[in-house]
């Protein structure tokens, strides 16, 4: 196993989550707003 790969490989996944990360959290909170909001 190359560690360089596997550290690349981590990377990408942290990139990843870091981007959808926040979506997903302001998703969530605009549909609580909206189904309290009823």
């Amino acid at each position: 196993m190359d560690i360089s790969a596997i550290y690349y490989d981590g990377w990408k996944d942290l990139v990843r989550i870091a981007l959808a990360a926040p979506v997903i959290y302001f998703t969530i909170i605009a549909f609580i707003r909206l189904a309290g909001k009823r």
